[in-house]
């Protein structure tokens, strides 16, 4: 590369990193940020009891465990390690892109994920998805690479993005054996590297076999109990608008420049890996969830997003018109950015934290804080609130879903507790987030029954008052 298309790379790079810095600083940290973080403070040992009762792999834990001891505790300074596994997907999206299509394509793709909305969002969140798409594609481009040049390096490559991505999100295991049937289909004429192609994901599975008993407990865990919930045709709906930089009307578009990615023979082979990579995993998500699985959900899929831009930036430098290219490359740069200016910030965390100042202001000493819900109270106990909050649960046993792992027993009210409240006149404040956990409608009307009243609300978040 010459020094020009270095200094584009370190342009696009920085500015995408710009970016994802900005937006982290809009909002402070939602429940499943906080969730990680706390996990992450635990001894190594508490740690490993924790992860027993959850249902993800260790490695982004142990990975923002030492991000926090480096950098503290800071909202953006956490975030900074999810921005660097974005902006490394754009890297490694680029180098793909410039290997498969040439060097216009590497360039297009390159602007299009900085200004990506959804990735951007995905690439600041403080959870696995940032990472699980670093791995993912990395691995995509290490098999590519390794079945065309037949490098070592690249089957070194190959074997570390591949342990680490199921380290990071049991659902990379899908994506592997897709790259893993490719490849086997591609080199079947060709025994010695057909065995040698084998070994590679053979070497993976013994990288595996340590975390594989905590996986089979958590699988069963997660057809115990789930949040999932079963997709309709809207999901996808909304998928391929998030996929399509965040706008519906862009959807025709971008599915335009994907098959554009096929008129060239000499690319269709990778472009075809591309697309099963981004379908079949899909699908097979997809149908095991409506047979009954707990898999699919929209933001476990956003991981493909650095595959689709990969396919949309091969469709365009293929274009036959250049000035044709140029304008839709234009468009969809102008419409992603717009998206990206008018996005409000993560509603939940900024409604949490204007009640914490709704009760800061209004709260006498002495009063209780109460929450019906779990995202309330970790947002509540990490910002601090008047007094320490504590959770009134009414809805039987706590799934893992909600937390279980991070929140002290004596936190929760319960049974006699509850009703202590309930036959006395002390003032309390409540505050109620409506989310897609378990649902915390019956505390609402424990509340209400025994005369709290709504003082302040904002979208789904409610402040009640018994005074």
């Amino acid at each position: 590369m010459t020094r020009r298309e270095w200094a584009f790379v370190a342009v696009v790079l920085l500015a995408a990193a710009g970016l994802r810095v900005w937006e982290a600083s809009r909002a402070p940290l939602w429940f499943d940020e906080i969730y990680t973080l706390w996990v992450a403070r635990m001894s190594w040992p508490e740690l490993t009891r924790a992860l027993a009762i959850d249902i993800h792999p260790p490695l982004h834990y142990a990975i923002i465990k030492l991000w926090r001891g480096a950098f503290g505790e800071g909202d953006v300074a956490l975030r900074a390690s999810s921005v660097v596994a974005g902006v490394a997907s754009i890297a490694v999206a680029m180098g793909f892109a410039r290997d498969a299509f040439g060097k216009r394509a590497a360039g297009i793709v390159g602007v299009l994920l900085a200004v990506h909305t959804t990735h951007l969002s995905l690439s600041q969140d403080l959870r696995f998805y940032p990472w699980l798409s670093l791995w993912v594609w990395l691995a995509v481009f290490a098999a590519w690479r390794w079945v065309t040049f037949g490098l070592a390096r690249d089957a070194v490559l190959l074997i570390a993005a591949e342990a680490c991505g199921l380290y990071t999100q049991y659902l990379s295991a899908l994506a592997f054996a897709v790259i893993f049937a490719w490849g086997l289909f591609v080199l079947w004429s060709d025994p010695r590297r057909a065995r040698l192609w084998l070994g590679l994901h053979v070497a993976t599975a013994l990288l595996f076999a340590p975390l594989l008993a905590t996986f089979v407990a958590q699988v069963m865990r997660n057809s115990e109990t789930h949040w999932i919930r079963r997709p309709h045709p809207e999901h996808l709906l909304d998928l391929a608008r998030r996929m399509s930089f965040g706008a519906l009307y862009l959807v025709p578009v971008v599915a335009a420049c994907v098959a554009a990615a096929f008129t060239r023979r000499e690319h269709r082979g990778v472009a075809m890996l591309i697309v099963i990579v981004l379908v079949i995993p899909t699908l097979v998500t997809l149908s095991l969830t409506v047979m009954g699985a707990h898999l699919f959900t929209v933001r476990y899929q956003y991981y493909l997003i650095p595959g689709l831009c990969l396919l949309v930036a091969a469709g365009l430098s293929h274009a036959k018109w250049r000035m044709l290219s140029s304008a839709v490359t234009l468009l969809l740069i102008v419409a992603a950015a717009r998206l990206v200016i008018i996005r409000p910030p993560n509603q939940e965390s900024s409604r949490i934290l204007e009640a914490r100042a709704v009760l800061f202001e209004r709260a006498l000493p002495g009063e209780a804080i109460l929450c019906a819900d779990t995202h309330t109270l970790l947002a509540l106990r990490h910002y601090g609130a008047p007094s320490p909050p504590r959770l009134v649960w009414r809805a039987g046993p706590m799934p893992y879903y909600e937390g279980t792992a991070v929140i002290d027993p004596s936190w929760v009210l319960r049974g006699e507790q509850l009703h202590a409240y309930s036959v006395s006149e002390a003032p309390f404040w409540m505050v109620r987030l409506r989310h897609g956990g378990v649902s915390s409608l019956r505390t609402a009307g424990w509340a209400y029954s025994i005369g709290a009243r709504v003082v302040w609300e904002r979208d789904s978040l409610t402040v009640w008052h018994r005074d």
